[in-house]
């Protein structure tokens, strides 16, 4: 049977950011749609019957790459919820490569410019988004933590499905 299911690419995160930035998402995220991990998203929807070939076009853009060095640089507001800003030159730069190689298989969303950021709060009402952005970016610092790979899945109509891992060389 032919794969159906779109590809998202997410960037891993370190142990110490993920449970952060998991902990946020579970108290802010409507629980009732919070069915997912914090991700940074770099691609949305990758076409299904490819997987081989992109595993192998990331495995060679990735080759010989040690952990990425990140930023939680600042809150943004998105209207509906609120997302930490991540500053990380060199993810910018593989997402860049990746994009050129797989042009016109992208869909619209991935040919974007691409704006690391993880959202801990979306499709909630304007008050109460703008309450919770205020609030946060009140008590928020900066902080370093480090990219260590990154994930394939499939998006499934809810919670994804893991294909695979792809580290980086530490």
């Amino acid at each position: 049977m032919n794969e159906t299911r779109p590809i998202i690419l997410t960037a891993r995160l370190d142990d110490q950011a993920q449970a952060f930035f998991d902990a946020k998402r579970t108290a802010f995220f409507p629980p009732d749609r919070n069915y997912l991990d914090a991700h940074l998203t770099m691609f949305h929807a990758l076409p299904p019957d490819n997987l081989d070939k992109i595993s192998q076009d990331i495995q060679t853009a990735i080759d010989a790459t040690p952990p990425l060095q990140a930023k939680a640089s600042d809150i943004m507001f998105m209207g509906f919820g609120s997302a930490y800003i991540i500053d990380c030159p060199q993810l910018v730069t593989i997402r860049q490569q990746l994009v050129e190689k797989w042009g016109d298989d992208l869909s619209p969303q991935d040919r974007q410019k691409f704006k690391p950021h993880i959202t801990f709060q979306n499709k909630v009402d304007a008050d109460t988004a703008k309450a919770v952005y205020h609030e946060q970016s009140e008590v928020f610092e900066p902080f370093d933590f480090q990219i260590t790979g990154l994930s394939l899945w499939y998006y499934d109509m809810g919670p994804w499905v893991h294909i695979r891992d792809l580290a980086f060389q530490a």
